[in-house]
Parts: structure tokens; sequence; C-alpha cells
């Protein structure tokens, strides 16, 4: 009896030996699938400030399976460093696991990380992926993604009726993204709104026809628009159209009123406020309804349309910030043109054409003479109530957002390197139907 129970725990343990090896030779086996047979992928989804020296990076890191077991239990520890940092940061946390991955099976992880840079030029950060259960460096996957500008691209909101204005973001795929700021109480008669930069601080400009009133305010590091830098009371109540341009160091501003033909141009002091008359004009034709500067190789030029004679007129921009010669003038235009505004992709110069009425847009080629050149791109099917149109870089690519009041809606679009109107990105239904002026604001 004896000398069976001796076989039988001799068997037991023989088993049990069995089953501890098979246990050991899977675990190692899965460890050997989680190490060499895994491949990582890192995307940056979004860049933007946290305050005024710190970012929130917000990244897709993905895993795939190339094995034919399922990987089970990994973990896995990401780390960071910025341009200058020598040695990597590590932001692995203990929960950063993945349950299971099955043979050819890619899951997904989505991380935001809060950062400073080491140097705010910083112009790329590295991540590295440590995958494996003890040793963090079995298995190494890095990568070097490129940061768009230390600062954003913002876009303003602003409502006359309620006097409320609203900032967003602009994130790096070119969508809206979180809010930044809500304002009440702005004064309701703002006729015109419009954002510069003096000195790498940006600013926006208020001018209100009906009290010949302005007032400037700077936009602060993070995006806010909170400090009043000056205001002005005397002002003429009948401009139509107020822009800034940029000559050389210089800055100037614009005034034209169509009623009397006059315009008036002044310089913009490095701290952001009007300073001196650079330039007197009357005489101006009075018929002009939409006026823009634009640039084309470092020439500055100026563009009139007159919608009901179906007229345009280009003039160069002199040295000294005051209107020169007529470059070229267009007497074959549509008169049914509702907003014409420029924009620069891959360093040539376009200008986009839209018509409520019909629903049509028109990109021409901007030549290097400054004149309008030949037609690029046509659609024939646009919504034909759009109210405001903008174009707008980030991150080096180029989008265009359309807006309708009436509905509350908007479209996002890409604009491709050759100037034409790409595919959608996003489109949104419920915004405010109230909005009357949406301006981009410049980057901090």
């Amino acid at each position: 009896m004896k000398k069976k129970e001796k076989i039988s725990s001799c068997f037991t343990a023989l088993f049990r030996i069995m089953v501890l090896l098979t246990f050991i030779f899977m675990n190692l086996h899965t460890a050997m699938a989680q190490v060499d047979e895994v491949n990582a992928n890192i995307e940056l989804i979004s860049y933007e400030n946290r305050t005024a020296n710190s970012y929130n990076v917000t990244l897709k890191i993905s895993f795939t399976n190339t094995a034919d077991v399922t990987v089970s239990n990994l973990p896995w520890t990401l780390k960071w460093r910025s341009h200058n940092r020598v040695s990597y940061t590590d932001y692995g946390l203990p929960d950063n696991r993945i349950e299971s991955i099955l043979p050819g099976q890619t899951v997904h992880r989505i991380r935001t990380y809060a950062f400073i840079p080491d140097n705010p030029d910083d112009s790329f950060m590295g991540f590295a992926l440590s995958l494996g259960r003890n040793n963090p460096n079995i298995a190494f996957f890095s990568r070097r993604i490129p940061l768009p500008p230390i600062g954003n691209q913002n876009l303003l909101f602003y409502e006359r009726e309620n006097g409320q204005g609203e900032i967003y973001r602009i994130n790096i795929d070119g969508k809206i993204g979180q809010q930044i700021v809500g304002y009440s109480g702005w004064n309701q008669t703002w006729d015109i709104i419009f954002s510069y930069k003096i000195s790498g601080l940006g600013y926006v400009l208020f001018y209100d026809r009906s009290n010949g009133q302005g007032e400037i305010y700077r936009i602060s590091r993070d995006g806010r628009i909170d400090q009043r830098i000056d205001t002005y009371n005397n002002w003429r109540q009948t401009w139509d159209t107020i822009f800034q341009y940029k000559i050389g160091d210089d800055d100037y501003v614009l005034f034209y009123d169509r009623n009397n033909g006059q315009s008036e141009i002044y310089k913009i002091n490095n701290d952001g406020k009007i300073g001196q008359l650079v330039d007197g004009n009357s005489g101006w034709s009075r018929t002009w309804d939409i006026v823009f500067p634009y640039k084309t190789e470092g020439n500055n030029y100026i563009l009139f349309y007159d919608r009901s004679n179906g007229l345009g007129e280009t003039y160069r921009i002199n040295n000294d910030g005051k209107r020169g010669a007529r470059v070229d003038s267009y007497t074959n235009w549509r008169q049914t043109w509702d907003i014409v505004f420029p924009y620069n992709i891959e360093g040539n110069d376009y200008v986009l054409f839209y018509e409520n009425d019909n629903g049509q847009g028109e990109s021409y080629k901007i030549n290097n003479d400054g004149k309008i050149g030949q037609l690029i791109d046509w659609h024939a099917v646009w919504r034909r109530t759009w109210d405001v149109i903008i174009p707008y870089k980030i991150a080096g690519n180029s989008y265009i957002i359309f807006y309708e009041n009436d509905n509350g809606q908007s479209e996002i679009y890409r604009i491709k390197n050759d100037g034409k109107i790409g595919q959608q990105v996003k489109g949104y239904n419920g915004w405010r139907q109230t909005w009357d002026t949406i301006i981009k604001l410049p980057q901090n």
C-alpha cells in the first residue's frame, strides 16, 4: 500500500512539474511575443498651451500583435524629451498595461501629458516607448515628432446683440478645440474687429462707427483679450473698412470711407497703439465694397473690388506705407461676389471669390507682379448661405472654415498644396446663430 502511495505521489509531483514547466514555457513564449512581435506606433493628436509656458501633448499610442498567439498583460512605459534634453523623462504610469491583444489585432491608447520644454524654440519632441515586464529596455520604440511653433492659432467670435465674445483654440488637426474664455458685457456696437501683431505681441482693434470710438486690447500669452492699452473717442463715424498691413519692419493701419471717397493711413507704434498720420487721400472711388492688402514676392499690394460695376483694381503699396501706382485694373469681374480674400499656400499666393446667390466659388493665382492671374479652382455647388469664410494655418497645414448664421452650422476643409479646396475635415451643427464677426487671432 505504501509503495502505491509513493508511486502516486511521484506521479503527482511529476504532473505538477510538467504543469509548472508548461506555465513557464507559455509565459516565456508570451513574453517573447510581447517583446519581439508587438509593433508600436506613436501619433501626435494635439498640442496646445496649458499655461504661458506649459503645454499639453495628446498622443495616440498603437500596439499591433504580429505573433500567432494572444499577448496578455503587457506593461508599457512612455518617456519623452524635448530638443535639448539629453535624458528621457519617465511618464509611465502603473496602469499602463494592455490586458490582451489577439493575433493580428491593433489596440490604441490615448494619453495626454503636460510638459514644459527646455527651450521655447524647441521644434520637436522625442518619445520612447518601452515594452516588457521587468526590464523596460527589452523592447524599445522611439520617434521624433515635429511640433508646431510655440503658441496657438485661435478664433474670436463676437455677437453684437448680446455683447458677447468667445475665443476657441484651433487644434493641430485643424478642428475647433476647447473654449479658452467667454466674455459678456462687451460693447454691443462694434462694427469692425481685426487683429494684428507688433513686436511679437498680438492686439485686437475694435471700432464703433455710431459713436466714432475705437479700443485696442493686447492678447495675452494664454490667448485672452483682457488688457486694454488705448481708447479713441474722436474717430470719424463713417469708416467702412479698416485693416493693418506691414511694410518691412513698420506696421500701418488704413481707414477707408466710402461715402466721401476718403482714406487715411496711420503708423502703428511698437506698443501696438495708433501713431501718427502717414497719408490722407480724397478722391478715391466711393463704390469700393471690398478692400484688402496682400503680399507676393516681397512686394505689397491693395486690391479694390466694386460689386455694382464688376470692377477691380490693384495698387502697389510703397515702402513708406502709402498707396502707390496702379498695377492693374479689371473691368469684367462678376457683380455678385460677396466675400473676397487672399491666402498663401506653400509660398504661392491666391485669391478666393465667393458668391451667395449661386453658391459658387473661384480661386485665382496671384502672379509675381501682383496681378490676378489664372483660374486654378472652381466650385459650382457650394452652399448659398455662408456668412463668414476664413482661411488659417496650423502646424504647417492650411484650412478654410465656413460659417452660416441661419442654421448655426460650420464646415472646415483642408486647402491642398496647389491652392485648391480639398476634403472636408469637420462639420459642426448647433453653433450659435448670432455670431456677427469671426476673426483669427495672431499666434503668440
